[in-house]
Formats: structure tokens, C-alpha cells, sequence
């Protein structure tokens, strides 16, 4: 676990979270999901699904939960060993999931999830990017409640999350983005570089390696 003092002497903290959280945090952990990244595919799910996904985070070998909380959580990040972990862990959700957009008439996150496990989303990233993509070390969402953005909380988080999962066989840390102001974010504040544009629909996804 880190601390560190910010604005007002508040004290933030970072963790793993490898128990299933409490239903209060799981609750602020929804939120922060559906407000900060409405055009995930996790944000369209229903809450039922999305406690789902996010308990098979938490117990996946593959995947890692992170948070950072001040007597609540403020925000959070997702990590996948490699990319395609991501698809493997919930493979055996996938039906429930589908109804679940269907449901709710969510043609285009449909489509996205049709490009992802027919691995065409890779399809405008050359060959050679694409090896270290799929390589990688991939943040696969990150988010900081509103509140608390622009007090270098989301630079910490990402400083504990390499630290945290740093080791030989890790070169690469790989992430996406639909936004200016999250690509501004990867690039200015924490170096990453431009890879190569994922397919996603309606808007491509700007793909960012980082070597760690």
C-alpha cells in the first residue's frame, strides 16, 4: 500500500484490492465507471453484470483491480497481464453479457465486442506494434472521479500500478484511449507513445505503448 499527502493534507491510498469489495464501494466504483468512461464496453453493462466483471477482476490471476481511496474510492484501474486475457477471463460471461446489450440496444458496443473476438480490432496496427501490443502489460481502463481530477492523483495511481507490477518479463505497458484529454494525460504526464489506432466504433482508439 502507498500513501502520499495532497491537497489539504488528505491522505490517498492505493491498493490491490484482492477481496470482494463492500457494496458502498462497489457502488462508488459504478459510478466512477459509468461517468468517467461512458464509451467502455464495461460502462454499458448492467449493474448485476458489472459486479460480475469486476469480482472476476479481482479473483483473476491475469487481471488486477487497482483503487485509490480516501474513505471512499475516487478512482481505479484495470490491468491485464497481457491484452488478451481481457476476452479469455470472461469468456464464460459472454453470453449473459450479450443479452444484456442487446437488451438495451447497444448495436455499436455489439459491433466493438464482434471486432474484439474476431481480433479484427488489431487490423490498422502493423505487425511488428502489434507483437509488442499483445505482449504487453495492458491498462485496459483508468479513471479518477471527477472531483479529485487534475491533482496528479491519476500519475500516482499509474506510478503504483508499474511498481506494483514490474518484473523481467514485463517490457511494455500498453493502454487505449478515445479522448484528447486522456491521450494529452499518457503523453505529457507519463511518456507513453503513439502505437497505432485500434478499430472502434464510432471513433478509433488511439493505441500507447510505454517501456517499464
Amino acid at each position: 500500500m502507498s500513501v502520499f499527502t495532497i491537497m489539504k493534507f488528505k491522505k490517498i491510498q492505493f491498493k490491490n484490492v484482492k477481496k470482494k469489495l463492500k457494496k458502498r464501494d462497489l457502488k462508488e466504483l459504478i459510478f466512477i465507471i459509468r461517468s468517467e468512461n461512458k464509451s467502455s464496453i464495461l460502462s454499458k453493462l448492467n449493474d448485476e453484470n458489472l459486479i460480475i466483471y469486476i469480482n472476476e477482476v479481482i479473483y483473476s490471476k491475469q487481471l488486477d483491480l487497482f483503487i485509490a481511496y480516501n474513505k471512499k474510492i475516487i478512482g481505479y484501474a484495470i490491468t491485464s497481464s497481457k491484452p488478451i486475457y481481457l476476452s479469455i477471463n470472461f469468456k464464460k460471461y459472454q453470453y449473459f453479457f450479450l443479452v444484456d446489450l442487446i437488451l438495451k440496444l447497444k448495436i455499436l458496443t455489439i459491433l466493438n465486442l464482434i471486432f474484439l473476438k474476431l481480433n479484427m480490432d488489431n487490423l490498422l496496427i502493423s505487425k511488428k506494434n502489434r507483437v509488442i501490443f499483445e505482449n504487453s502489460l495492458n491498462l485496459n481502463l483508468l479513471a479518477i472521479a471527477k472531483k479529485y481530477q487534475s491533482k496528479g492523483i491519476g500519475k500516482k495511481l499509474m506510478e503504483y500500478i508499474i511498481k506494483n507490477k514490474k518484473d523481467k518479463n514485463t517490457k511494455y505497458l500498453s493502454c487505449e484511449t478515445d479522448t484528447k484529454r486522456a491521450l494529452m494525460f499518457y503523453k505529457k504526464k507519463l511518456k507513453f507513445k503513439y502505437l497505432g489506432k485500434k478499430i472502434r466504433i464510432p471513433k478509433l482508439m488511439n493505441v500507447l505503448i510505454k517501456k517499464i
